[in-house]
């Protein structure tokens, strides 16, 4: 069973749970539609989360990438100048 059907069945015990402690059967209707809408909001906040954690894991690795090049560079340049001096 997948994280996401897991979930589903998890809202679904709660509707039925919530529907059978407040015995209203009318409400179970508006009780689903709000816990399906707050079920596609934290779906929609999981996916927005995950694309921020690509985002910043790509940055790192880009500024990691940019200092090893100046690491290189700047190395090169003090072997130069000692070579230069000696």
């Amino acid at each position: 069973m997948n994280s996401n059907s897991t979930a589903m069945h998890v809202f679904h015990c709660l509707v039925s749970l919530l529907s059978r402690y407040l015995n209203l059967s009318n409400i179970h209707s508006v009780i689903r539609t709000d816990l399906m809408s707050l079920f596609c909001f934290w779906r929609r906040f999981q996916r927005e989360e995950s694309k921020i954690i690509a985002w910043e894991s790509l940055q790192k690795a880009k500024a990691e990438a940019a200092i090893r090049t100046l690491e290189v560079f700047y190395s090169s340049q003090l072997v130069y100048i000692l070579n230069f001096l000696i």
